[in-house]
């Protein structure tokens, strides 16, 4: 497999599930360049990956790891890594003001001339290359992923904030309101954003919805239901 030296074992996966969530260990960079690979075979490990570098961003020299990041097989992963971070650095409103600020410039020196991988999967093994879930990712990825040049869709952080982040493009939003748009049946706001995957606010599918040309509504705000014109 590109990339990688083997596949990672779930025996493999308990160390860095261990050493992550210990308050007392920091890992050494050959660990996070390893685990960050490891990502692509298991969503878990990104979660708990993700609620590490949020609180110990700070203790990373970011000029150094990036010189070993261009080093790694996928240093475009780095960067869906980084994305989620941030995201999940303002839904907690643990970085803001100067302090965000910092969190950028770090950011950005970590991620110097890293450029999107090729287009791809995310995720080595985790369901069929030709099967639904797959199809999926590739016509809706999230913007973390499909920024550096991958197809999946889901988060590695909380689910409840996530839902209050808009994390679907445009483009990908269009194509799921054309789709339903052109079944004729009527739908509602809520049945748009469970198409999406619940990862688009509630505001952002009004506004669609409105925007939409080819769509007109009906009912009363709360059971509005959405149809073809």
């Amino acid at each position: 497999m590109k990339g990688a030296d083997r596949i990672p074992l779930l025996s493999d996966l308990a160390g860095p599930y261990e050493a992550l969530q210990k308050k007392d260990h920091i890992p050494t960079t050959a660990e996070l360049l390893l685990w960050a690979q490891w990502i692509r075979f298991d969503p878990r490990l990104g979660e708990i990956f993700t609620r590490w570098l949020s609180q110990h961003w700070q203790i990373i020299h970011p000029l150094a790891m990036n010189v070993e990041i261009l080093k790694s097989p996928w240093p475009a992963v780095w960067g869906v890594l980084l994305d989620q971070v941030e995201a999940l650095l303002r839904l907690e409103k643990r970085c803001i003001g100067s302090e965000l600020q910092r969190w950028k410039a770090w950011k950005k020196l970590m991620l110097a001339e890293v450029q999107p991988d090729s287009p791809q999967l995310f995720y080595f093994q985790l369901v069929s290359p030709v099967g639904k879930i797959a199809q999926e990712w590739v016509n809706q990825p999230s913007r973390d992923f499909a920024a550096w040049g991958y197809f999946a869709n889901d988060a590695w952080i909380n689910k409840a904030p996530w839902a209050k982040r808009t994390a679907v493009k445009t483009e990908v939003r269009l194509r799921v309101l054309q789709r339903l748009a052109k079944s004729g049946e009527p739908f509602t706001t809520r049945a748009y954003i469970e198409a999406l995957g619940g990862r688009v606010t509630w505001r952002q599918a009004q506004r669609d919805l409105q925007s939409f040309p080819r769509l007109h509504s009906e009912g009363a705000t709360k059971d509005r239901t959405w149809k073809r014109r």
